[in-house]
């Protein structure tokens, strides 16, 4: 930290804890405990011996449900409060960053290529050598990058307007608690009390789990008009009020295990599920964007927190590389370097993490089976080549193809060690299917495509960028 000068601006006036559960995997778990919050996260976490039990999986829109597959994966999970994991974080603050409340951020200028300029609602501005907008999916910051990128004929106007403001996916969700005496007393032994739940149905699904070490129960009810996807609405922001009353009339005809949810637990609001269309670069000039202010993502591999932890860790270390080199102030070239190298392994993980989870939340709700990426013909099979990888490429010109989202990456002319390989399958294919997917019923997909997406963190392609990322940042 001695040779940054850090100051957070944050728009809301005190820095509230709030929010219902969230979930971290062994990934996202490995990293806090690389950063020292071993000790505050070990109380949370669940390991048994097959692998941590990530979600039981029911057919529940029909009077009598189906199991469909209890998913373990290794490694530990768990699952808490959102208000907690916020203190933790908070206590955790060095003393050498400067927080400014009250700052809502109005616009962003770069008069010159040394400086950012930001300008602030209470009519205040600041000015910095290098800006990173964390400010989620409604961000001030993403059009100012957006812009260079237009500028620099990385995007077309059109293209610029239809990856500045976040898009529908045609899912709203629904948010709260149940204290589990409350949930003991109407349904004893119910699963939810003591194992992660998800409750499926055509257009609607359940996600359940306990938390605050079992005093809580975490539910999610959802549902979704397909049809409206990746459309503009004006609510996009916090949520809306909402009554139980309101959820039940989607849920007639569930099983109980999914209906006395929803009958009893505290509603806390009710949200569109946004997203962003993929960017192909996360940071230009002297403007980086981390978390949902890059990849807002659907909320159904829970994996929007730790994508946002992983951006962290990597501009951390990018700096540290850069840094290193010299003494004295960050030079234009050391910032440069740090650009260039965030992008080059941030996007092609955030944007890949995000396009699984957009297609999870329709395996959730059975309305998968037109989906493009997993019809047969454009499936990853084990013996189709890769990717081209930084290290692997021979122009470095193309170099900056290879990161945007699945959209562009089918249009992108990439060199790789196999010439005779169709860019459509270099480019577009994040699934390992089995061969036999196709032969399996629509639950057995479910089951297949399930782990399949949560298991991508061990995924080639993952594996593959860790390994670029050890590479590059090795120095």
């Amino acid at each position: 930290m001695s040779r940054l000068d850090v100051h957070i601006y944050e728009a809301a006036h005190e820095l509230n804890q709030a929010g219902a559960g969230i979930v971290f995997y062994s990934r996202t778990l490995g990293l806090l405990h690389d950063l020292g919050f071993g000790d505050a996260l070990h109380k949370f976490e669940t390991i048994e011996p097959r692998g941590s039990l990530v979600f039981s999986l029911r057919k529940s829109d029909q009077p009598e449900g189906t199991c469909i597959h209890d998913m373990f994966l290794p490694g530990p999970m768990c699952t808490l409060h959102r208000a907690g994991f916020q203190q933790m974080i908070l206590d955790a603050l060095s003393p050498e960053i400067h927080v400014h409340l009250a700052h809502r951020l109005l616009a962003v200028d770069t008069p010159t290529d040394t400086e950012v300029v930001l300008k602030f609602t209470d009519g205040t501005t600041e000015t910095c050598d290098l800006l990173v907008g964390a400010d989620g999916l409604r961000s001030i910051v993403r059009p100012a990058l957006l812009e260079r990128l237009v500028q620099a004929g990385v995007l077309t106007e059109a293209e610029r307007e239809d990856k500045i403001d976040p898009v529908w996916t045609g899912t709203y969700v629904y948010r709260g608690l149940i204290p589990s005496e409350e949930l003991q007393a109407k349904y004893p032994g119910h699963p939810s009390l003591t194992k992660p739940t998800q409750y499926i149905g055509r257009d609607k699904h359940i996600t359940s789990y306990p938390i605050a070490q079992g005093r809580y129960v975490n539910v999610v009810p959802t549902y979704s008009d397909f049809t409206q996807d990746h459309t503009h609405i004006a609510s996009c922001g916090a949520g809306s009020k909402a009554t139980n009353d309101e959820i039940l009339p989607y849920f007639e005809g569930w099983e109980e295990l999914a209906t006395v949810l929803v009958e009893n637990f505290k509603c806390i609001g009710k949200w569109p599920i946004m997203q962003l269309s993929p960017l192909p670069r996360y940071a230009d000039g002297r403007i980086i964007l981390l978390g949902n202010s890059a990849h807002a993502m659907s909320q159904h591999l829970g994996a929007g927190a730790g994508q946002s932890i992983e951006d962290g860790i990597i501009l951390a270390r990018c700096l540290n590389r850069a840094l290193s080199k010299d003494a004295g102030p960050p030079t234009p070239a050391a910032i440069a370097s740090i650009v260039s190298t965030y992008n080059t392994l941030r996007v092609p993980i955030g944007n890949y993490v995000q396009e699984r989870a957009r297609v999870q939340g329709k395996v959730y709700e059975l309305a998968f089976l037109g989906e493009p990426a997993l019809k047969p013909e454009v499936c990853l099979c084990m013996e189709k080549p890769q990717l081209a990888f930084p290290s692997e490429m021979h122009d470095t010109d193309a170099k900056d193809t290879v990161l945007g989202g699945v959209e562009e990456n089918a249009r992108a002319e990439v060199p790789t060690k196999d010439k005779d390989a169709s860019k459509v399958e270099q480019m577009t294919n994040i699934y390992d299917l089995p061969p036999h997917y196709g032969a399996l019923s629509e639950l057995g997909k479910v089951s297949c495509l399930t782990t399949e997406n949560y298991s991508w963190p061990s995924s080639r392609f993952v594996r593959r960028w860790d390994e670029e990322a050890e590479r590059l940042l090795a120095n």
